[in-house]
């Protein structure tokens, strides 16, 4: 059997191949808010690693966000995992989570993922994830937010310490 050990690989440019996820990036909603609607997520978003989450284990240079919209630091294939936690009030109450992107910096977004739960009792707890794969081509172009979808008031479950409710960006790859 061989063994092949290297420190480096190069494509054929010379540019210095990296090995492994060069990007993961943890974000939480650092408070609790009353919603009825469908809207954009704009504030309370803080990089769990900075809520004193030292155990978030970010790695690399990651996500800008600015009014709850996030840029990618550079093209690449992104796993994109988001996890909504709601309370709710009460009667046939669904709940939905969305992924809207945008490919021209920000003039028009796609939802590229939505997902849905519900909860029949008051103060009952639901959990919502959403999961997809974006092919980011050109990270100064691409921008993405996370949204909301619900059918009757309730609470989405925000902490600053504890990631009740967040999104994880991961580079995978390159694009």
């Amino acid at each position: 059997m061989s063994i092949l050990k290297v420190n480096t690989i190069q494509n054929t440019s010379g540019t210095v191949q990296p090995f492994g996820i060069t990007m993961h990036d943890n974000w939480v909603l650092t408070s609790t808010a009353n919603v009825n609607s469908t809207a954009d997520i704009t504030s309370n978003w803080a990089r769990h690693s900075d809520q004193s989450a030292a155990l978030a284990g970010n790695i690399g240079t990651g996500m800008s966000q600015s009014s709850g919209v996030f840029t990618f630091p550079s093209a690449g294939i992104y796993l994109v995992q988001s996890m909504f936690t709601f309370k709710g009030n009460g009667g046939r109450t669904y709940v939905g989570v969305r992924h809207p992107v945008s490919t021209n910096s920000g003039s028009s977004y796609t939802n590229v993922c939505s997902t849905y739960g519900n909860g029949y009792m008051n103060t009952a707890h639901i959990n919502v994830v959403c999961s997809n794969v974006i092919d980011v081509t050109n990270a100064s172009t691409y921008r993405m937010k996370i949204s909301y979808d619900v059918s009757d008031t309730v609470q989405i479950l925000g902490y600053s310490t504890d990631k009740h409710t967040g999104v994880t960006f991961t580079r995978l790859g390159d694009t």
